[in-house]
């Protein structure tokens, strides 16, 4: 498996669990971006939230599925973001 670079620094954590202590719904699953820029997460409250990684803030909240959020994954170049649901769902 090729080495990941987009560790988050110390400085990074600490935000992310700060802006994540906003977050009223459990994560169930988050994934980084390919390039370590954004942070997708999986919720009990049947959505997705894509998170800037360095500032912790939230850039979209995607919704659709009927259940909730047990998986997410990019694609390698980034492009697409999958999500996985217990509605039996890919989206």
């Amino acid at each position: 498996m090729p080495e990941n670079n987009a560790n988050p620094a110390p400085e990074t954590t600490f935000q992310l669990r700060h802006a994540f202590a906003r977050q009223t719904s459990q994560f169930n699953c988050v994934v980084y971006s390919p390039d370590g820029k954004y942070l997708a997460s999986g919720s009990d409250d049947n959505t997705v939230r894509v998170w800037e990684a360095a500032s912790g803030k939230l850039v979209r909240t995607l919704e659709g599925h009927a259940s909730l959020v047990s998986s997410v994954a990019y694609s390698p170049d980034g492009k697409y973001l999958a999500s996985g649901s217990y509605d039996n769902t890919v989206r």
